[in-house]
């Protein structure tokens, strides 16, 4: 697994600079670019980090430069995908055609990004897991059951249950995959995603964030994000002495 890389638009830790015009070459060599495909859409409008990007003959383009790999989102009608961006070139593929059944998002393939490479290993490993395909089962199989119905009770109950496995096992694995990846702006992602809900212990959390900051990380809005609930969590701890509680 890449762990050595080179939420959205510019914030004061991160700078966003892009066009899309096809024309533009402010950004060649020193930035990104993207050559971007849209299948089941030939033209129009798109909306990509809240800014409007013209689709002709099912393509667009985008040029800009980055601090740090971000996460960008593309929305399309109803419609939406995101996709890690780093300084490089890339190719997006968006096929409207496909919709995952589980994300309701479109197939979405991209190729020259090292960070959205990484992304889609690490959330493959955690949505594997063996918690995490008993999670969907059961969910898949609430769908098909009468609400108020024993049955529906019952599988109700498992959920719940299940649900706190998938959290204690995708826990433990991202707080594993932080500390031994301080330069992953992928692992600093998934710990914002889950900061409210992770059960490392306090020590193990300042190491995580401190660990992200003399690198590339401290420069996405993610580890500001993560710093601002360190701070919080410190100003509660008694005489600066970390506290024996998790962070749940």
């Amino acid at each position: 697994m890449k762990t050595n890389i080179k939420f959205l638009i510019a914030s004061l830790l991160i700078i966003t600079l892009y066009s899309c015009k096809n024309d533009n070459n402010e950004f060649a060599g020193k930035g990104y670019s993207i050559n971007g495909k849209i299948i089941g859409l030939d033209s129009g409008v798109i909306n990509i980090n809240q800014e409007e990007c013209t689709v002709e003959n099912g393509r667009f383009s985008l040029m800009g430069k980055l601090e740090a790999p971000t996460m960008f989102q593309v929305r399309i009608k109803e419609v939406y995908t995101t996709y890690f961006v780093e300084n490089s070139k890339i190719e997006v593929t968006i096929n409207l055609n496909d919709i995952d059944e589980t994300t309701r998002q479109p197939k979405t393939i991209v190729k020259g990004s090292e960070t959205h490479d990484e992304y889609v290993e690490v959330t493959q490993i955690i949505r594997n897991t063996p918690e995490s395909k008993k999670l969907q089962e059961l969910f898949n199989l609430g769908q098909t059951l009468e609400k108020g119905s024993e049955a529906y009770k019952k599988n109700y109950e498992a959920i719940s249950n299940a649900r706190e496995a998938n959290r204690k096992v995708q826990s433990a694995f991202v707080t594993n995959y932080a500390l031994k990846n301080p330069e992953s702006v992928v692992a600093a992602l998934w710990m914002k995603y889950q900061k409210n809900e992770v059960d490392q212990t306090f020590e193990e959390y300042e190491q995580i964030v401190n660990g992200f900051e003399n690198t590339i990380v401290a420069k996405t809005k993610y580890f500001k994000s993560l710093k601002d609930e360190l701070e919080a969590l410190k100003r509660v701890a008694v005489g600066n002495k970390a506290p024996d509680f998790t962070l749940k």
